[in-house]
C-alpha cells in the first residue's frame, strides 16, 4: 500500500491516509466480497500485510481493535475511497475519515445538540457537521465502551473549519473530561484523531 500522507503529531501519534483504488476495483469484480465489512477486512488486511507482516489484529468485546502480540495501541477508519490508520505507544486512540456529504444535514438532530445544531446555522452547514461527526466518532472509538449518545453524550466546542487544527470535545456519560481532537482535511474530507489521556 502506497500512502498519499504519513505523518506523527506533538503528542507521537503516528496516522498514516491511504486510497481504496486498488481495494475499490477488486471489491467491484469480486462476488465473494459481498458486504462494505469484508472490503474493510480486506483493506485491512493489505495494511497489516506492509506494516506489521507477523502480526495479527482482533477485536475486544466492544469492537475495538489492538494487536495480542504487540504493546501498540491502533484505531482505523474507512470511507468510501480511503483507509485512515492510526497509533499510539502509550494512549488509547481514536481515529476517523469522513468524506463530506448532504445527507449529514438530514440526520443532523441525531447527532447534534442545541447548541452544536445553532452553530452549524441549524444543521445545514455540511463543512461543521462533517468535522463534528468525525470528531464524535473519534471520541467514540477513543473511549472503547460502546453505548454512548452521540447528542447527549459529547459535544464540540463552536468552530470555525481550517485545513488543520484541533477542535475541543466534551465526553460526559458520567466520566466528564475534555478531550483535545485534532484534524486535518484534504479536499473534501476530514480525518480526525484523539488520544484517550
Amino acid at each position: 500500500m502506497s500512502w498519499l500522507h504519513e505523518w506523527q503529531d506533538l503528542q507521537g501519534t503516528r496516522l498514516f491516509l491511504g486510497p481504496l483504488n486498488h481495494e475499490i476495483q477488486i471489491y467491484d469484480l469480486d462476488p465473494s466480497i459481498s458486504t462494505s465489512r469484508s472490503r474493510e477486512k480486506f483493506a485491512l488486511q493489505r495494511i497489516i500485510d506492509d506494516k506489521y507482516p507477523e502480526l495479527v489484529i482482533t477485536k475486544d468485546v466492544h469492537g475495538k481493535p489492538y494487536f495480542p502480540q504487540k504493546e501498540l495501541h491502533i484505531n482505523y477508519s474507512h470511507s468510501a475511497t480511503h483507509l485512515f490508520w492510526g497509533e499510539h505507544e502509550k494512549y488509547a486512540l481514536g481515529v476517523d475519515v469522513e468524506i463530506a456529504r448532504i445527507q449529514l444535514q438530514r440526520v443532523a438532530h441525531k447527532y447534534c445538540n442545541e447548541t452544536e445544531l445553532n452553530y452549524t446555522d441549524n444543521g445545514v452547514n455540511t463543512a461543521l457537521l462533517v468535522a463534528i461527526w468525525s470528531a464524535k466518532e473519534a471520541m467514540f472509538k477513543a473511549y472503547g465502551k460502546g453505548a454512548i449518545d452521540f447528542r447527549t453524550d459529547m459535544q464540540i466546542s463552536p468552530f470555525t473549519v481550517q485545513e488543520e487544527g484541533t477542535l475541543i470535545g466534551f465526553f460526559g456519560a458520567g466520566i466528564n473530561v475534555s478531550l483535545n481532537i485534532s484534524y486535518r482535511r484534504f479536499n473534501n474530507m476530514i480525518c480526525t484523531w484523539v488520544l484517550w489521556v
